[in-house]
């Protein structure tokens, strides 16, 4: 039952009621009931077909969202999902369970070394770090082995949710999906530091202000952070544009060029 076919039949109806005079009634009583089945079939037909189509757009769209840059990929036997994957961040390795993922901080560098299915005699033929803008995409092994910078690599349009905190690892073969692992990013914080103030050390949180003067010594000696082994951690003294000719300055924590911390010092010239 087509398209063409149910039109032919709506136009037939629509002859027969037409056509005037009451010497045709006979023709009425003998086909309508006769047809009006069959178009009302036909109608259901055509109803279902567009409701299919939008139906199918729509799910499609969906996963062209979900699988980024591979679309709908399809589902594999229990023997044949992803059991783990082994990421180096900052040049550590970690095995990571798909159930459990894990998390980095923003600007952390890693690398997706390689991945493994229940089934060890199955290898992954590609994975896809999902939100990793590269000119190498075409690489068979996908983004595996790459270094990513996740400070500045990431498209957060693709992450998890389009807010960039979460970012799915794919592991994937010829329209297959094997699983993934989450990766989610903290952003880097200031937990505490040390200064010395004219020989004087002194402990400080992101809430405390220091008061300094023109011939006040300060020196950063120790920052603490949520970043392993504080890599790319630098500070520096800046000054800020203050009112009534008054200097302000702060202590400003950074890495790389994401400014993370900022510690008010409240400067007297005098």
């Amino acid at each position: 039952m087509n398209k063409s076919f149910a039109q032919v039949n709506l136009g037939f109806l629509r002859a027969i009621v037409a056509v005037p005079g009451q010497g045709i009634g006979w023709m009425r009583s003998m086909f309508l009931p006769m047809f009006l089945p069959m178009i009302a079939f036909s109608f259901l037909v055509q109803l279902s077909e567009a409701r299919a189509t939008v139906v199918g757009g729509a799910v499609a769209a969906a996963g062209t969202r979900q699988g980024s840059r591979i679309g709908i990929q399809k589902s594999v036997s229990p023997s044949l999902r992803l059991e783990s994957m082994v990421v180096e961040v900052n040049g550590e390795r970690r095995r990571v369970d798909p159930a459990v993922g894990f998390s980095v901080v923003r600007g952390d560098l890693v690398t997706v070394i390689d991945g493994w299915l229940l089934d060890k005699s199955k290898a992954i033929p590609l994975i896809d770090f999902v939100g990793f803008a590269s000119k190498l995409k075409t690489s068979s092994q996908g983004d595996r082995g790459k270094v990513i910078n996740t400070g500045r690599d990431l498209d957060s349009r693709q992450s998890i949710g389009g807010k960039g905190v979460a970012y799915e690892i794919r592991a994937l073969g010829a329209g297959v999906d094997y699983g993934s692992i989450t990766m989610s990013i903290e952003p880097p914080t200031l937990l505490s530091f040390e200064v010395e103030i004219n020989g004087v050390h002194r402990k400080l949180g992101t809430g405390d202000r220091l008061r300094l003067g023109p011939r006040d010594g300060v020196r950063v000696t120790e920052i603490l952070t949520n970043i392993r082994g504080n890599e790319n951690v630098s500070h520096e003294l800046a000054s800020i544009p203050g009112k009534r000719g008054q200097v302000t300055k702060e202590i400003r924590f950074a890495r790389g060029d994401l400014v993370f911390a900022r510690i008010p010092i409240q400067w007297q010239e005098k």
